[in-house]
This record gives C-alpha cells, sequence and structure tokens, in this order.
C-alpha cells in the first residue's frame, strides 16, 4: 500500500486508521457504536471511500444474535445500500496474516 500510495495525487491515496480505542473497551454493549461514530467521521474528514476490516461479528449489518447492535447496523443507518458487508470465516485450520521479519 505504501508503495502504492507513492505514485498516487493526495486525493488517490490509501489511508489506513485504526478505529478501535481502550476507552471503547469499558463499555462491550456501546464499543460497536463508538466505533462506527470514528469511521463516519474519519470518512467525513477525509471524503474518502472506506474499506472496513473487521471482525464478522462487528461488521454484520443487522442486530448482532437480535442482543446489540454492531458497526455493521450503524454502517448501514448512516450509508444505506452503499454499505456492503462481505465477511471472511474459517472452520478449521490456521491463518497467519502477518509475516515475520527476515
Amino acid at each position: 500500500m505504501a508503495r502504492r500510495n507513492t505514485r498516487q495525487p493526495a486525493s488517490g491515496k490509501v489511508r489506513i486508521f485504526g478505529f478501535d480505542r481502550e476507552e471503547y473497551a469499558a463499555d462491550p454493549l456501546t464499543r460497536d457504536k463508538f466505533m462506527a461514530k470514528h469511521i463516519v467521521a474519519e470518512q467525513a474528514a477525509s471524503k474518502a471511500r472506506i474499506m472496513l476490516w473487521a471482525h464478522n461479528v462487528h461488521i454484520a449489518k443487522d442486530l448482532e444474535m437480535g442482543e446489540f447492535k454492531t458497526v455493521g447496523y450503524y454502517m448501514q443507518q448512516q450509508y444505506g445500500e452503499k454499505y456492503y458487508a462481505s465477511g471472511t470465516d474459517t472452520y478449521s485450520g490456521s491463518v497467519h496474516v502477518i509475516q515475520p521479519s527476515r
């Protein structure tokens, strides 16, 4: 991504930011609401398209197991049909997302 961004004008660069904060952990039932507010504020400030990368539970558009509102629920409320969720999952085996330095 860094290599790609060096060849792009400011308007075409991909911006990566974290949206979970330590203070959100104090109340797990409202954590997703705070994360969603953070994402919406970042998107509004940059006017860029966003790709939200999070656990399946967080990106779900509906109420998770009928109990609490997820980031995806709030994104759906904010962006309507412009919010598209695509989840991945594993049943068995392992996934390596970070390669160790050599």
